[in-house]
């Protein structure tokens, strides 16, 4: 984290959830948190103000374990891969607005 405004909220069920700026993005940081039971998250994020992409880089936890990188282009195409326990994982969505929701491909 960059700023000395940084801002840390409680995860609903553990951990935390740190948001930050600099210069071109905002920046998070999740510590062992979950959205839900059985499911941690930890690793960084940002949200660049330029062209409003996203990028999250977590490992994940609980009933299994992984690696996923999150991401959204500049043309609002989303998209996650890695590993969740011990599979391959690839999800690509359309581009956001054609077809927005519809997903394109997933390998698990």
């Amino acid at each position: 984290m960059s700023s000395t405004t940084a801002r840390a909220i409680a995860c609903p069920y553990d951990g935390s959830l740190a948001f930050d700026s600099d210069d071109t993005s905002d920046l998070f940081t999740l510590t062992n948190c979950a959205f839900s039971s059985g499911f941690t998250m930890s690793g960084n994020g940002s949200s660049n103000y330029d062209d409003d992409s996203f990028t999250l880089e977590v490992k994940v936890g609980g009933l299994k374990d992984g690696s996923l990188i999150y991401t959204r282009d500049d043309e609002g195409a989303l998209h996650v891969s890695g590993t969740y326990g011990a599979r391959l994982l690839t999800f690509r969505s359309n581009v956001a607005g054609k077809n927005a929701g519809h997903v394109s491909d997933v390998t698990c």
